[in-house]
């Protein structure tokens, strides 16, 4: 279907009705969503505004407030109801990839065991998710790590890429509970991707994917996968009468890192969305065109995206859209992204001017200031780590190599202190 565009918020409204406006969002959100979604037409450009915060580095940025027909974004209403809805379709099209939807699947969650831990100051509860799509069925199960408190406590979810954290002692630099979270009186679940997609050139289809009919061009690969179970363990949470379900964050490293911006952009209940050292497809601004490029996407990790996602190979500075967009979507909960100095691959730099062009939108919610712009990006010679938090938006540049650590670890929750 051909992109319909109208002129009928170019006229003055000297004295705003609230019937005329609810009408006119009304049109508006019919024409975005009766547009063809997967003919991704090049956005808006910046205005001089957010072309000063770019230094003039990026003057064909696509603009996060102005829709496809050319509204510019002034209220909350509008972005909720149109320019957002915009994005996220923009981003399961051209990237992730379409998860199934509700009616597509059946979810069945049982707790299997509680065991006291760490001289029963917590408790490991195993959780099991049974899926059962069109095509089968997938079962996998998930630890999650709770302090014995008289209060709600917070849990952070991990999606775990590495070696595979089940045990009673969970306790190391990636996953410090003991150490950490558990003092902080945080609890703390794992997916541990390879249970749910596995992590693999010619196997990544084996779990859960195979459950379903969904192998086409839009369809979903490994990291909405893995943000899928993400969902499903906070359908656990929400039944859960030690969790507070209004403090639950997601955290992840590099592919989880990218995993977790894309499951704090998709389930709203997410209050706090953390990714260390995310980078290309996660948290980087790709027009920077520094570190990993998009070609690497198709040539090297292409189970993780969506098949369309192989198409934006070497289009990194003319991309119709870019990741300051993803990041947006976050506002107004509260956004973390950790960055290291000798993380190349990740472009550093490149992850903080995602966030300057974040700014507008939490502004929009009086959750960030516009203070910002491309200069303030953190030295990456730098012989101590740094620290910029802006409302609602945080990031740090750790000292060091491409890791989740825990000062990482610290950072995030120290953040999460202050604003959860």
């Amino acid at each position: 279907m051909a992109i319909i565009r109208t002129t009928i918020m170019k006229f003055r409204i000297k004295k705003p009705n609230s019937l005329l406006i609810t009408v006119i969002i009304t049109i508006c959100v019919f024409i975005s969503c009766n547009t063809d979604s997967t003919a991704v037409a090049q956005d808006n450009h910046n205005t001089k505004e957010e072309i000063d915060l770019g230094k003039g580095l990026y003057p064909n940025l696509p603009n996060s407030l102005i829709t496809r027909s050319g509204l510019k974004v002034e209220d909350i209403a509008t972005w909720e109801n149109i320019r957002r809805k915009e994005i996220m379709q923009i981003f399961t099209d051209s990237i992730y990839g379409r998860s199934p939807k509700q009616n597509e699947y059946t979810a069945n969650i049982n707790l299997l065991s509680t065991t006291p831990i760490f001289e029963a100051t917590a408790v490991r509860k195993m959780v099991e998710f049974t899926i059962t799509g069109p095509k089968g069925i997938h079962t996998y199960k998930a630890p999650l790590y709770l302090p014995n408190s008289e209060n709600k406590v917070p849990v952070i979810i991990l999606i775990n890429h590495r070696s595979s954290i089940t045990g009673t002692t969970p306790n190391s630099g990636f996953f410090p509970f003991q150490s950490v979270l558990l003092p902080r009186g945080y609890g703390a679940a794992v997916i541990n991707v390879d249970e749910v997609a596995m992590d693999d050139r010619t196997d990544w289809d084996k779990g859960i994917i195979d459950a379903f009919d969904m192998f086409g061009l839009y369809d979903w690969k490994c990291l909405s996968a893995w943000t899928f179970a993400v969902s499903r363990m906070i359908d656990y949470l929400e039944t859960d009468d030690a969790v507070d379900i209004t403090k639950i964050g997601v955290i992840g490293h590099s592919r989880g890192g990218k995993a977790s911006m894309w499951a704090g952009a998709q389930d709203q209940r997410i209050a706090l969305t953390c990714a260390n050292d995310a980078g290309l497809g996660g948290d980087k601004l790709v027009r920077r065109a520094q570190g990993a490029l998009l070609e690497r996407i198709g040539r090297v990790f292409p189970r993780w995206y969506s098949t369309k996602a192989t198409e934006y190979a070497n289009q990194d500075q003319t991309l119709p859209f870019d990741w300051h967009q993803l990041t947006s979507t976050i506002a107004p909960r509260l956004l973390a992204t950790g960055a290291a100095s000798k993380d190349g691959n990740a472009d550093p730099v490149g992850q903080f001017h995602t966030l300057v062009f974040t700014q507008p939108v939490f502004a929009l919610y009086g959750k960030a200031d516009i203070k910002w712009t491309v200069d303030d990006a953190p030295n990456r010679s730098s012989t101590q780590s740094i620290l910029l938090e802006n409302g609602n938006i945080h990031h740090h540049l750790r000292i060091g190599e491409h890791d989740l650590k825990i000062e990482d670890w610290n950072y995030y929750l120290d953040f999460a202190d202050r604003n959860l």
